[in-house]
């Protein structure tokens, strides 16, 4: 028999174990200052972006001269304000996505084909195919180690429309998957989806028709991996920019029919909005990626030539605030650590935001 004294001590060890990763969103632990700097600068225009371990951060840019494109990835150290080269590769527009074991997938828009980025010294980008047509790729989930959600159109029969596949690591191979029917293909931002408790996905989007954004159009979808559903919802406006706040709330921002802005809340689980009253200060939905939940549980919104807004969901109001980026920002990405970094029009330079 152990001794109490073992018994009680391998209790203490149980008690304070890590949990199992949740597949919910949850803030992390940050308290901004609502101070910003300048941490480095690109030698292009960021194309995508992605948060990488330790609070660094990895930024492609695209050179579209000519066909096929010329992507180059680049790692970025905020603390020590390092932006280095990683890797560079041809191929057309894509979506990105970091798997599980650290490599960078890059998937083409409107071919079955990939590349797969080791970071790792030296960096090696690797091409692979898979075989499927009349496919278009707008979003990417990884849904178990060998699995990767495709969500994006299918045109095979002569209509598009929403569809979701799944690519198996293993074999290259894609299968599109049974999922209800939709007219409305996913579209962005934001460039993941938001996770729900119950392993559910949540896509808020814009949705795009002739060059103009649809009105009065099921512009949230709900994919439940496990049952292989997808369901919308019929909103009275179509969102342009996005961001969780928490495991069941997200702030959606968007236009009227007359462009005036319009601010809701989100229930994820009920699926259900609640107005809130915009900001006077018109913001900037221009760029994809302009509006990031913070780690406190807060919303950072970009407006105009780089003015910071902080949307709270105690008071329900946008705090403007003193600080300001360099420029407008093209995309915002939250760091694992907390702050958020601003790749901005102001000659490509790399704010964060702490």
């Amino acid at each position: 028999m152990r001794p109490l004294s073992s018994v009680l001590a391998l209790a203490a060890v149980l008690a304070c174990a890590p949990e199992a990763t949740s597949p919910c969103y949850a803030p992390a632990s940050y308290s901004y200052r609502g101070e910003v700097r300048s941490v480095g600068q690109l030698p292009g225009v960021a194309y995508r972006v992605l948060a990488l371990p330790g609070g660094r951060a990895l930024a492609i840019t695209a050179d579209l001269d000519q066909s096929p494109y010329r992507f180059e990835a680049f790692t970025i150290d905020p603390a020590g304000g390092a932006v280095e080269s990683a890797a560079a590769w041809q191929s057309d527009l894509g979506e990105v996505i970091r798997l599980d074991d650290g490599r960078i997938m890059f998937f083409e828009d409107f071919a079955c084909r990939y590349f797969l980025i080791d970071l790792d010294e030296p960096a090696t980008v690797t091409p692979r195919t898979c075989d499927f047509e009349d496919m278009r790729v707008t979003l990417l989930w990884q849904a178990s180690g060998a699995e990767v959600l495709l969500f994006g159109e299918y045109f095979g029969g002569g209509s598009g429309g929403g569809a979701v596949f799944s690519l198996d690591l293993a074999t290259d191979k894609v299968t599109r998957l049974a999922t209800q029917p939709t007219e409305h293909a996913f579209g962005t931002p934001p460039r993941e989806p938001f996770p729900l408790c119950d392993g559910r996905l949540v896509f808020p989007h814009t949705m795009l028709d002739g060059g103009d954004f649809i009105d009065d159009a099921p512009a949230v979808h709900y994919y439940d991996p496990a049952e292989k559903e997808l369901t919308s919802l019929d909103l009275s406006f179509a969102p342009e920019r996005a961001a969780q706040l928490d495991a069941k709330t997200a702030l959606l921002l968007g236009h009227d029919d007359d462009r005036a802005l319009l601010a809701q809340l989100l229930d994820l689980e009920a699926g259900t909005l609640r107005p809130l009253t915009a900001p006077d200060e018109e913001l900037d939905t221009m760029f994809d990626d302009t509006v990031v939940g913070l780690a406190d549980g807060t919303a950072l919104v970009t407006g105009e030539d780089g003015a910071i807004l902080v949307f709270s969901p105690e008071t329900e109001r946008f705090a403007p605030q003193s600080a300001r980026f360099a420029g407008a920002a093209r995309h915002l990405l939250r760091l694992s650590t907390g702050p958020v970094l601003a790749f901005t029009d102001a000659d490509n330079q790399i704010d964060i935001y702490e």
